[in-house]
């Protein structure tokens, strides 16, 4: 099964949030302050994923 590069970096950002999400939740800060930093944070990685994506495509053209 090959997987492609957008799911896998979907995948990443999940198991990003949720592991972000388990540490906060150790400090204790609100649930609104939890999700948000935890969403924030996979869309971080999902750029930089797409990002990474789209100059290795501008390479292989050159």
């Amino acid at each position: 099964m090959v997987l492609n590069k957008d799911l896998l970096a979907f995948l990443a950002s999940i198991i990003f949030s949720i592991a972000t999400v388990i540490i906060i939740r150790r400090l204790n800060l609100p649930a609104f302050v939890t999700f948000s930093i935890a969403i924030y944070t996979s869309y971080t990685l999902m750029f930089f994923v797409t990002l990474h994506n789209y100059i290795s495509k501008s390479k292989k053209f050159k």
